[in-house]
C-alpha cells in the first residue's frame, strides 16, 4: 500500500540526502515511489522555490500565503500519486512550514487556520532529523563560502536555534490540537549526533518496513 513519507527539520540537518535516498532504496526493491519537496515540488505548475529561496523582500505573511498556495496544489499531486499506489517521499511539509512561520514571529492561533484549509492529507510518518547545531553551522559556513545562503540560512544560528525548538514544540501538536490527532505515533525524531550516513538510513528503513 503506498504511503506518504516526509522528513523535517532544520537547514542543513540532511533532508535532501536521506529522503531521495529512500525513494532510491525503494526503487531498488521495486517499489513505485517518487521524490518531492515543499517549496517549489518539480511536479506542480507553481514555480515559487526560486522566489522562496531567494532574498528578495517579502512579508512574513506573504511568505505563509506563498507557501499555501504551493502546498495546496502540492498535496493535490500527492493524493494522486497515492491513491495510483505510489509511495511519496517529501523534503519538507507542513511541520517545516509552521516551524518557520512561528519562527518568524507568526502566531500558531493565526497560523492554523490555514494550515488545516489546505491539508487535504497528513503524512503516514514524519521523520524528524535533529542533527547537531554545530553541524549545521559548520555546513551553513560552507555553503555561506561558496555564497549559496538563502532568506533562512542568513539569519545565522540564533534563527536555526529558534526554529529546532519550534520544530520540537510542534512535533507534540497531536496532543494539544485535535486536527493532528492522526500523526500521533507516527513522528520518528532521529538524532543524528553519532550516526553515519548509512546508520540513520537503517533506522529510516526499519520504520518504513513496518508502515509499508
Amino acid at each position: 500500500m503506498a504511503k506518504y513519507f516526509v522528513f523535517c527539520g532544520v537547514d542543513f540537518c540532511g533532508k535532501t540526502t536521506h529522503s531521495q535516498g529512500l525513494v532510491d532504496r525503494l526503487c531498488e526493491r521495486g517499489e513505485a515511489a517518487e521524490w518531492t519537496r515543499e517549496p517549489g515540488s518539480p511536479h506542480i505548475a507553481l514555480n515559487v522555490r526560486d522566489f522562496a529561496l531567494s532574498l528578495k523582500q517579502v512579508s512574513p505573511w506573504g511568505l505563509e500565503l506563498l507557501f499555501n498556495a504551493d502546498r495546496a496544489d502540492h498535496l493535490k499531486w500527492v493524493g494522486r500519486q497515492l491513491d495510483a499506489g505510489t509511495t511519496v517521499v517529501s523534503d519538507r511539509s507542513f511541520l517545516s512550514g509552521l516551524a518557520y512561520g512561528l519562527a518568524r514571529g507568526l502566531r500558531y492561533k493565526d497560523l492554523a487556520p490555514i494550515y488545516k484549509m489546505v491539508i487535504t492529507r497528513l503524512p503516514d510518518h514524519i521523520f524528524f532529523l535533529d542533527t547537531p547545531l554545530e553541524i549545521i553551522e559548520r555546513r551553513m559556513n560552507r555553503t555561506q563560502i561558496e555564497g549559496g545562503l538563502t532568506r533562512e540560512e542568513v539569519k545565522g544560528m540564533e534563527h536555526m536555534r529558534d526554529v529546532r525548538k519550534t520544530f520540537l514544540r510542534l512535533i507534540e501538536a497531536p496532543v494539544y490540537d485535535p486536527f493532528f490527532a492522526p500523526l500521533k505515533g507516527r513522528i520518528t525524531i532521529i538524532n543524528t549526533d553519532d550516526k553515519s550516513i548509512e546508520e540513520t538510513a537503517k533506522i529510516i528503513d526499519e520504520v518504513v518496513g513496518r508502515d509499508l
